[in-house]
């Protein structure tokens, strides 16, 4: 008896301090930061694509800055949704302070909706930089009403997602 009381008592004391992140570990935002590699319980959400199958969040900012160390894997990201296609809600951007990817989605297979900006976005895939045309880039400044399409000149150096599930999450 006495050992079941003690094994309840700690189940009990060490559930309730893991569920609780350091104040130095949440951002202006109230989510966590994000470190290499960091595993966590996804909060439930609206799922799009074949869902989640990670549960270790890449960091973002190391992610876009050096995609090459993710090259061919695929990985968790977490971000802010920060920009949707308009059109279909075939593409969306995500950001996280002064980094930002653009996802688009395996195969066309498909879609977020229209107005999920702001949503914190769970997304498992493949990154990779890449160089996109002038006409690509003007298509998509175009399809987000965010940019003026003209101001777009030459081939543009990206760091894109090819997203194979995503979860959105209203409130974190």
């Amino acid at each position: 008896m006495d050992r079941i009381l003690i094994a309840a008592v700690l189940t009990i004391g060490l559930g309730a301090t893991a569920s609780e992140a350091p104040e130095s570990e949440v951002d202006k935002a109230g989510v966590a930061e994000q470190t290499p590699e960091r595993e966590t319980a996804i909060p439930p959400g609206e799922d799009f694509g074949e869902g989640l199958t990670l549960n270790r969040i890449a960091d973002f900012g190391d992610v876009l800055h050096h995609p090459e160390s993710y090259a061919g894997q695929r990985v968790l990201i977490r971000a802010r949704v920060y920009d949707v296609c308009q059109k279909k809600g075939c593409w969306m951007v995500l950001r996280d302070g002064d980094s930002q990817v653009r996802v688009r989605f395996k195969d066309y297979g498909f879609f977020v909706p229209k107005d999920c900006t702001g949503q914190l976005a769970y997304v498992e895939g493949v990154v990779k930089a890449e160089k996109i045309s002038e006409k690509t880039a003007r298509h998509y400044a175009k399809e987000s009403g965010r940019r003026d399409p003209s101001e777009i000149h030459g081939p543009q150096q990206v760091v894109s997602f090819v997203a194979t599930g995503v979860r959105l999450v209203s409130s974190e």
